[in-house]
């Protein structure tokens, strides 16, 4: 049953159900959004390492490596993965590492979406 991640120690995603869930909303926001490939390709290895980290503390900076992943789109993915895990996983709320993942993702959460109401607030 699908519970969010699968991260190991390294915070590394390794699971192949998460891969197929990955990459299935990968295509649908890609054809939602018509991303380029180099764009997905990033937004995979945002997603596979679990990099998030560096994704919000180098946003807008022009060496980021993550330059090309709109905020709003990892947002959408992410609150998919976090919905999907919800629903699939009623008593991940029992288990402390189940907890301590959803903690990190609403954290992460929080964070874009505060990206993107910056965002639409410049433009």
């Amino acid at each position: 049953m699908y519970a969010c991640p699968g991260l190991d120690e390294d915070g590394k995603c390794h699971s192949l159900e998460d891969l197929v869930f990955i990459d299935r909303h990968l295509v649908n926001i890609a054809c939602g959004y018509s991303l380029g490939v180099p764009s997905m390709e990033l937004l995979l290895d945002l997603f596979m390492v679990w990099d998030w980290s560096t994704y919000l503390a180098d946003y807008g900076q022009p060496a980021s490596k993550y330059l090309r992943v709109n905020p709003h789109t990892a947002l959408t993915l992410l609150e998919k993965m976090k919905d999907t895990s919800k629903k699939n996983n009623i008593f991940a709320q029992f288990r402390k590492k189940d907890r301590d993942r959803q903690k990190l993702i609403e954290t992460v959460v929080r964070q874009l979406r505060a990206l993107v109401t910056g965002m639409s607030q410049h433009v």
